[in-house]
């Protein structure tokens, strides 16, 4: 299951909710209770918690060019009655969602989360690269970094790493 928005704040996962939960002083603690949110199979639990904490940081590398308008994506929204539903939607909003979220579960988890945008910004405002939870849970953080990815607008024509593997592909088909 996914990440659910409503109004711009992350509610739940797995259909429990997460806005009540707060990060703790202990990491350990704090993973374990994230891990029990994800209502896994007793069976998963250890599996899951060692792969956790054995990541001290997570990087992500975001297309941001103009394919990512494409309407391949889905998101689930949290209606007003408590039902979730899914949608379809652009590649960007799924991503949007996709790294709101785990920017979110690393800060409650004393995870570090890179993300970087492959295109620069027409906007000077929007950086390119973001260092989140350096020092730990801070939520004015992560809300700019959701308002920055809801401002950047993919629109490059292509992708710069698309067109180095093709570039690179080339190079191997002639050998």
């Amino acid at each position: 299951s996914r990440s659910m928005q409503h109004g711009g704040q992350l509610d739940l996962y797995n259909g429990r909710q997460l806005t009540s939960f707060r990060p703790r002083h202990d990491p350990r603690k704090s993973l374990h209770d994230t891990i029990e949110l994800l209502n896994l199979p007793r069976g998963m639990l250890a599996s899951v918690s060692q792969t956790y904490s054995a990541v001290a940081s997570r990087l992500y590398i975001v297309d941001n060019s103009l394919a990512m308008h494409l309407p391949e994506g889905h998101v689930a929204e949290l209606l007003p009655s408590g039902e979730v539903q899914g949608r379809d939607a652009s590649l960007w909003v799924e991503v949007k969602d996709f790294i709101t979220y785990q920017a979110t579960l690393g800060a409650r988890n004393a995870m570090r989360t890179y993300v970087w945008l492959l295109n620069e910004s027409s906007n000077a405002n929007i950086p390119q690269k973001y260092a989140l939870s350096k020092k730990g849970f801070d939520q004015k953080e992560l809300d700019h970094f959701e308002d920055c990815l809801n401002s950047a607008n993919p629109e490059r024509r292509e992708c710069p790493l698309a067109s180095r593997l093709y570039n690179l592909m080339k190079c191997v088909a002639k050998e």
